[in-house]
Order: structure tokens, then sequence, then C-alpha cells
């Protein structure tokens, strides 16, 4: 079987394509935190087990990874802060101690400002 060759790819419409992304991205970004603050609304008083605690550490996890890829290298770094904070709360298994809750919404604040 034969193959037909390849065109080049013009760097330009890379980078173009790359910018289209990035912007996509950063315009679902706001969302993206709105959905993890009214998660930890949730996680914040909920009990070992309860869906909020998962749902908010996916949420978290999910931006650590996708982030420095599209060009939100400090929304990342603070959602892996987060991710490292709320999984050292949640492994003790029980309720949230007052100092874990307020170091975690500093955390969550964070990510917000970390877009400008």
């Amino acid at each position: 079987m034969s193959r037909k060759p390849h065109s080049p790819v013009d760097p330009e419409e890379i980078k173009r394509r790359l910018s289209v992304m990035h912007a996509s991205y950063r315009a679902k970004v706001p969302g993206k935190v709105a959905e993890i603050e009214a998660l930890w609304r949730r996680a914040r008083v909920a009990l070992p087990g309860d869906d909020s605690r998962n749902d908010l550490l996916l949420a978290a996890h999910t931006l650590v990874g996708s982030s420095p890829s599209l060009g939100c290298e400090a929304l990342g770094a603070a959602a892996a802060d987060l991710e490292r904070a709320l999984r050292a709360a949640f492994a003790h298994g029980g309720a949230l101690s007052g100092d874990e809750a307020a170091a975690i919404g500093v955390l969550v604040e964070k990510l917000g400002s970390s877009l400008n």
C-alpha cells in the first residue's frame, strides 16, 4: 500500500492554531475556577466519602495537567498547590480542621488571581 507524502506543515499555521487553542482555554478558565469554588463550598463541610471531595480533587488535578500545556503556567502551579493541600487534608479521613479549611480557602482564592 503506497502512501501519499504529507505536505509540510506551515510553522505559522501551527502558531495560529496554538494561539486559538490557548485563547479558547483561557476563555473557559473562569468557569473552571468558578466550578472549583462551588465544589470547595460543598467539600468544606462535607463528610469523608462525600462525592464533592473527589469531584474537587479531580477538578484541581485536571487544571494541574491542562493549564501549563495550554499557556497558563501560573494557574497550573496554583492548582498543584491546591491539589496537594486537598490530598493532605482529606487523607486523615475526618472533617477538616479550621486551619485546613482556612489554608485551602486561600489556595482556592489564589486560582482566580493566578490568571492575571
